[in-house]
């Protein structure tokens, strides 16, 4: 069996969907993913992540 691969699109918009109030259990159910991998992304993706990523003002004052 093959690891299935998503794209950071896909990764992003799944995280919009939770932070927008769809719950991860909703999420693994409506796209197939793991509920693993709906919790990385959030870490990865959320905008609080990104914007430590790339040092910004408001994470780094």
């Amino acid at each position: 069996m093959s690891k299935k691969s998503y794209t950071s699109e896909f990764k992003s918009t799944i995280v919009e969907l939770q932070e927008s109030g769809k719950t991860p259990t909703e999420l693994t159910q409506e796209y197939g993913v793991s509920l693993a991998s709906v919790n990385r992304w959030k870490k990865e993706f959320s905008p609080k992540a990104l914007c430590f990523l790339i040092h910004c003002a408001c994470c780094t004052s």
